[in-house]
């Protein structure tokens, strides 16, 4: 009986929790459909792309990144509460902007061309480029001569003439700066501890230094602080959700540093949380993080631009804030959570929302004992985009290509076997240098080092980036099948030429086989064979020294691999027969196709 392929043989994880039905896993390998009709397959597998570091800029992790079309901006932990904003350029050299507080959850931002908006640990910073710092909710501005603890007013913003007199003790005073990087943590920021009698002047707590007809701005004391969750940025304002509420607020009109206490409104569908805010397609989305999201666009009115759209609302939320990203197709894709429960991966494009996770992903999603605190970006490669979720407790990370519809796991190795850890690069932007260079950077979120990733690179930094996939059953019937031979059919005689064994003998490549008989509960191996060292399209082919090298410790040693990926003799099996290959990005290039030979 001739071979004959499996099919399915390159597809996506679907690893349900019938293992007997399937048990396909794919990890670390991205199927890609292949367009031409006449392709000896209808879909190749390929290994994910490498990674290699760009610049290391210390601390204990990538917690943010953000970037234009020719500018990167990360936040790095310090593991202290506290992490440093970056920018870094195209020749891996960096420069410091200052610190800001850091949590548990990512820090995000955005920019207007002179103003670089960062919300991190639910908080508020602006970076000028010469100076960070805390904006505040302010209810009164203007400008003021300081001499030392003593403000003078001198004139308000928009013609107020009210001076001082609604100011109280204990009321901060903002003087945003306007020269180097503060050096301590508020200097910009003073408390009120008296206000004369004729509204014309207040006394500071603090020294503030001599300023003459500098602008200041008021809150209402320590609360006044500006909290935001996430930031995003629509028409000329920066916007801002309140942690834990249902308001978002708006900046001036290209101006991040001043936002007006009257400056805000609330989602008004439903009682639920604003969980996060999306700009997308010229519309803000309001997403809830029970069973709401609202849509809002700029009215143009002078009050307050932003209106609800109306119509445009669904019934659902998201469980975690930092799942929602949206595609360059203009939809919305997200983690949804809605009042009956249950975790979906779903997008929209302003319509009823689509769910593209599965039930073999979603049964997995419902073990993660936690799950708001998913983390997800979105790029593309190679014609192709894709979306991928990192579940950081869970330690779980998935990619969806949004062209084939297949979800794979990425991650790297554990102690466990077929246990993927997270993978370690997040917060990816894509940058496009003055010089005209184009790159793509993740962030490792367990360092601070930013790695370029790029499919020229064969492994993660220096580490094998492991690739695996399980076939699906090949199945007789229940009838006793016995299976006389597997060939995998792959990619052949093209690695690195640079790569060496241990031996220091050009690396044969090698991919191992398993199979199983009980519905990929238990495995026996089948061996490795060879991929073939550089040229050998048709496998690896000894010299007669080499067919005579036993050496345990060298590559060549016949009986350690076969010549080509074929394997005979994989025995009987009642229910069905499995078959997983296991082996590493840089050997295995490319995977077109398994067949098998069984009756």
């Amino acid at each position: 009986m001739p071979l004959q392929a499996i099919t399915g043989f390159c597809a996506g994880s679907y690893n349900s929790r019938a293992r007997g039905v399937s048990a396909c896993r794919t990890v670390n390998m991205r199927v890609e459909l292949n367009e031409d009709a006449n392709a000896k397959s209808p879909a190749t597998m390929f290994p994910v792309p490498g990674k290699e570091l760009f610049t290391p800029l210390g601390g204990t992790g990538t917690v943010g990144s953000w970037a234009n079309r020719f500018r990167t901006f990360w936040v790095i932990a310090n593991g202290d509460g506290t992490g440093n904003v970056y920018e870094v350029f195209e020749d891996g050299t960096s420069k410091l902007y200052g610190q800001v507080a850091v949590g548990g959850n990512p820090a995000t931002m955005r920019a207007n061309g002179s103003q670089l908006l960062i919300c991190s640990a639910g908080k508020v910073y602006i970076a000028t480029g010469t100076a960070i710092y805390q904006p505040i909710v302010n209810y009164t501005s203007g400008t003021a001569n300081v001499n030392g603890h003593t403000v003078t007013w001198v004139a308000g913003t928009l013609g107020d003439s009210s001076m001082f007199s609604q100011v109280k003790p204990g009321d901060l005073v903002l003087l945003p700066p306007s020269g180097t990087i503060p050096t301590s943590a508020a200097p910009y920021l003073y408390t009120v501890a008296s206000v004369a009698a004729d509204g014309m002047s207040l006394e500071l707590l603090e020294d503030a230094g001599i300023l003459n007809n500098y602008a200041y701005q008021i809150g209402a004391g320590p609360t006044s602080l500006l909290a935001g969750a996430m930031v995003e940025y629509i028409d000329g304002y920066f916007i801002v959700n309140v942690p834990n509420t249902t308001t978002f607020r708006i900046s001036h009109l290209f101006d991040g540093s001043i936002w007006d206490a009257l400056d805000f409104q609330s989602k008004s569908g439903s009682v639920d949380d604003i969980a996060a805010i999306l700009s997308f397609s010229g519309y803000l989305a309001l997403i809830g993080d029970t069973n709401s999201i609202e849509i809002w666009g700029d009215s143009g009115n002078a009050q307050f631009p932003f209106a609800r759209v109306s119509g445009q609302s669904l019934n659902v939320g998201t469980e975690a804030a930092w799942s929602v990203q949206k595609l360059t197709t203009g939809a919305v894709i997200w983690l949804m959570n809605s009042s009956n429960g249950g975790r979906q991966i779903v997008q929209s494009s302003g319509g009823a929302p689509q769910r593209i996770s599965n039930h073999a992903m979603e049964y997995a999603m419902k073990g993660y004992a936690v799950a708001d605190d998913a983390i997800s970006s979105t790029y593309v490669e190679d014609g192709q985009e894709y979306y991928r979720i990192d579940f950081p407790t869970a330690n779980r990370s998935w990619e969806w290509n949004s062209s084939s519809g297949t979800w794979v796991e990425l991650g790297v190795e554990t102690a466990e076997d077929e246990v993927y850890g997270c993978d370690s690069g997040r917060y990816r932007v894509h940058v496009t240098w003055p010089s005209g260079r184009a790159m793509d950077l993740v962030g490792d979120f367990q360092s601070g080092n930013i790695l370029q990733v790029d499919a020229a690179f064969l492994d993660d930094n220096g580490t094998d980036i492991p690739t695996m996939r399980i076939a699906p059953h090949v199945n007789s019937n229940l009838a006793r099948m016995t299976m006389a031979a597997f060939a995998l059919d792959c990619e052949l005689g093209t690695i690195d030429p640079s790569l060496l064994g241990e031996d220091g003998k050009p690396l044969i490549p090698l991919v191992s086989l398993f199979y199983s008989d009980d519905g990929a509960r238990t495995w026996s191996n089948a061996g490795a064979a060879s991929l073939g060292r550089v040229g050998e399209y048709q496998g690896t082919y000894l010299t007669e020294a080499e067919m005579f090298d036993v050496a345990p410790s060298s590559q060549t040693n016949p009986q350690v691999f076969n010549p080509v990926p074929l394997w005979n003799a994989l025995g009987s099996s009642w229910v069905s027969k499995t078959l997983k290959i296991k082996s590493t990005a840089k050997m295995l290039r490319a995977v077109y196709n398994g067949l098998a030979e069984a009756a």
